[in-house]
């Protein structure tokens, strides 16, 4: 396990151990369940792996698509564990949430595949909303942990 939450590529260890790199972004070459594309038997996810969903396309670097795949590559695991076929990633942009400070913020509404609605929230009530989002990451990860089958919850998954 590989853990990154840098917002970029540091590619220095997965180029040492041979994995494939997109050569755009650095992350690594993944397919449609988040295996290595030059290793299978590697399962990547969150903004190391250079993923993409049917309805969503390329998926960005952000919380929003690294609690996903992280919960897509666990049930992968799984399912391969039993003998069968990991499904695709299926996933959907839903918001872009941006924290300016306690007192500011933007949240806006977008489409699956991550491209702006025309609302926007803004100032203190974004900052509020945005601190809820974080909130209920928290929460949501605390019962994930005791419930696995809470994963199907995720924004954007399914």
């Amino acid at each position: 396990m590989v853990w990154t939450t840098a917002l970029r590529a540091t590619d220095g260890l997965a180029r040492d151990a041979g994995l494939d790199l997109d050569p755009v972004s650095g992350r690594i070459r993944v397919d449609a369940a988040l295996r290595s594309a030059g290793h299978p038997d590697i399962y990547v996810a969150g903004d190391a792996a250079a993923a993409r969903a049917p309805r969503a396309g390329a998926l960005r670097m952000a919380c929003a698509t690294a609690l996903p795949t992280g919960a897509h590559a666990a049930g992968a695991i799984i399912a391969e564990s039993r003998g069968a076929e990991p499904e695709p990633l299926s996933f959907g942009f839903v918001v872009q949430c941006v924290s300016l400070g306690r007192h500011d913020g933007l949240i806006q509404p977008v489409r699956a595949d991550d491209t702006p609605r025309e609302r926007v929230l803004t100032g203190r009530p974004a900052a509020r909303v945005k601190e809820q989002v974080v909130r209920s990451t928290v929460r949501f990860l605390k019962l994930a942990a005791r419930r696995p089958a809470a994963i199907r919850l995720i924004p954007g998954v399914g």
